[in-house]
């Protein structure tokens, strides 16, 4: 019943233009019918920074401009709209795969989403038909349709027309270099402090894949596997010679992604697409998609420029695997096994990241049990939670989780504290992990 309150209450929200409380009461919804189902979609961390979230928005409300989305219109229609596509992402679970597929809109400057949610099948992903075309065309081509539209949140919808066509073509050689200054990165160091100025993310605009962007490379250094934490990265320069990690984990749905993403970094490539966010004062990339040196473009099994998709005819099948200076998409590739070498021993411990993991997983664990019916284990949590807060520095927000327990079980003042703590500690690891 409550799930079903939510999906109401978002409705209304949608409907009063209130876009982005909607998009997170539309997830909280999601979340308790993953863990009413047992589903392995259910994340008590994303659970309670969606309410945190709410009651951020709802603080903020009269005071930020924006942080409520009504400035936003619900959904564009982009008439005879051209998309270059940024790669691919999957995500989910065996039984409920999703994949994500981003295109630059140059015209508006704004990265938009194609979200599809998949069947289980052993059929290789990049052969996996979408809109007439292959997932390994889509995710590396250029799209030119007349049916698409755009959510406030840049979801993309592509629909079939008996008239109006969706077609899906390689990219050209110069289709990520022409991109506009909004999307295309050259200087590392100049984007990092573009976004020091940034609100917090619980009362930004909610839009998707608002940190995809194409960074131009001139040099990757440092390729090497975490065994331990089955993750790949390198270091890659841009002209200036400011750097950023590329970190990319392993997906169990994609095995071969590392591999083929090792192979596409070795030939040295001219640009990585892929979400851009800031990390101990500095930048991570987690990769979508490679250009490589020539960036001729192709797609599927051969690479070649010549291929072209319709949604009204079909085209070309593919795996995603593509010849040396084509488009690169990780998650679609087969990949052959490579022989990486091992990144050196762990980074030193981040105390103050440490405490406020910890102390996030204790609120949640307090949301998920809810305020009135904690046992001993989990207010013992807190209890050391603050404490390690108070060690690290983090007076303030050792304070808030301790005005909670105070306020314990008191049905009237504990929410909000508990709001108060949550929206803190995840502003200030935000803050943190901006440097």
């Amino acid at each position: 019943m409550l799930a079903a309150a939510l999906r109401r209450t978002a409705r209304s929200l949608t409907a009063a233009s209130l876009h982005w409380p909607a998009a997170v009461t539309a997830e909280l919804s999601d979340q308790l019918a993953a863990h009413t189902a047992r589903d392995a979609a259910h994340d008590p961390l994303r659970h309670a920074a969606l309410l945190a979230e709410l009651h951020a928005r709802h603080r903020a409300a009269g005071r930020t401009p924006g942080v409520l989305g009504e400035r936003e219109v619900a959904e564009t229609p982009l008439r005879r709209v051209r998309l270059t596509a940024l790669g691919c992402r999957l995500s989910g679970t065996p039984e409920h795969p999703v994949t994500r597929t981003f295109f630059a809109h140059a015209e508006a400057g704004v990265v938009v989403v194609l979200h599809k949610t998949w069947q289980p099948s052993d059929r290789p992903w990049g052969s996996r038909r979408v809109l007439g075309t292959t997932l390994a065309s889509l995710a590396a081509g250029s799209v030119v349709s007349e049916t698409a539209r755009r959510t406030a949140s840049r979801a993309l919808t592509l629909t079939r027309g008996r008239l109006a066509v969706t077609t899906v073509t390689p990219l050209g050689p110069t289709a990520w270099s022409e991109l506009p200054s909004t999307l295309l990165v050259r200087d590392l160091a100049a984007h990092a402090a573009e976004w020091d100025g940034r609100p917090p993310r619980l009362v930004r605009p909610r839009v998707e894949a608002e940190t995809v962007r194409v960074v131009e490379v001139s040099e990757v250094t440092g390729i090497g596997y975490d065994p331990a934490a089955q993750r790949l990265e390198a270091t890659v320069l841009d002209a200036a010679g400011n750097t950023a990690l590329l970190s990319a984990p392993h997906e169990p749905m994609a095995p071969a992604a590392l591999d083929a993403l090792a192979a596409a970094l070795a030939d040295g490539p001219r640009y990585v697409a892929g979400a851009l966010h800031r990390d101990g004062g500095g930048l991570r990339i987690t990769p979508y998609a490679v250009a490589g040196p020539d960036h001729r473009g192709g797609t599927g099994g051969t690479g070649h420029p010549g291929s072209t998709g319709s949604t009204g005819s079909g085209s070309q099948s593919g795996s995603g695997t593509v010849d040396a200076g084509g488009i690169t998409v990780p998650h679609l590739s087969a990949g052959e096994p490579a022989n990486l070498p091992l990144l050196p021993g762990s980074p030193p411990p981040d105390r103050v990241a440490d405490a406020l993991g910890s102390a996030l997983a204790a609120l949640a664990d307090a949301a998920h049990q809810g305020l009135r019916h904690l046992t001993g284990p989990v207010r013992t949590a807190l209890a050391r939670s603050a404490d390690d807060l108070a060690r690290t520095g983090l007076a303030v927000c050792a304070t808030a989780v301790r005005r909670l327990l105070d306020s314990l079980p008191g049905p009237e003042d504990a929410p909000a504290r508990w709001a108060d703590a949550q929206i803190r500690l995840l502003t200030t690891a935000e803050l943190h992990r901006r440097g």
